[in-house]
């Protein structure tokens, strides 16, 4: 073997120590954000667990019928639904809530309440539903059900 041969071997190997020592200090500085990365996703994880699990607590229906006990709420019957368009809009419910002074001939005063506007039809509609709701709301017994439409 000649020296040229042996210096360049020499060189050759050098420098594949010197790719191999900084390939090593890479990967380790790519496993350690790795880890880094692993243990943040496990501790949302669990985080996200917990949220489950307390969502489900919350949803709980004996723990929904005890708060809505003590709220004094009561299940909604096929009577009490009522359709949206007969709830009326928010000026005239204000409106028929604030009583009115207005002075009549005579100089008295009267205080006057503005009935909401209905969509024509709903006004026997309406009559004939409170004419057939209870005076007072039946207490709850059972749990809460949704209904929807």
């Amino acid at each position: 073997m000649n020296p040229r041969s042996l210096i360049i071997a020499a060189l050759l190997t050098l420098i594949a120590a010197a790719a191999v020592f900084t390939f090593k200090y890479e990967v380790r500085g790519l496993e350690a954000k790795r880890q880094a990365l692993q243990n943040e996703l496990d501790r949302e994880y669990w985080r996200l667990q917990l949220a489950r699990a307390e969502l489900e607590y919350l949803r709980r229906p004996e723990r929904l019928a005890a708060q809505a006990s003590q709220l004094d709420m009561v299940a909604a019957t096929a009577e009490r639904i009522i359709e949206p368009v007969m709830i009326g809009r928010r000026q005239e419910l204000l409106l028929a809530n604030n009583p009115l002074a207005v002075a009549l001939p005579s100089g008295a005063l009267v205080k006057l309440r503005a009935r909401p506007a209905l969509p024509p039809g709903l006004d026997q509609r309406l009559l004939e539903s409170i004419a057939q709701a209870p005076a007072s709301p039946p207490p709850m017994t059972g749990p809460i059900r949704v209904v929807s439409q």
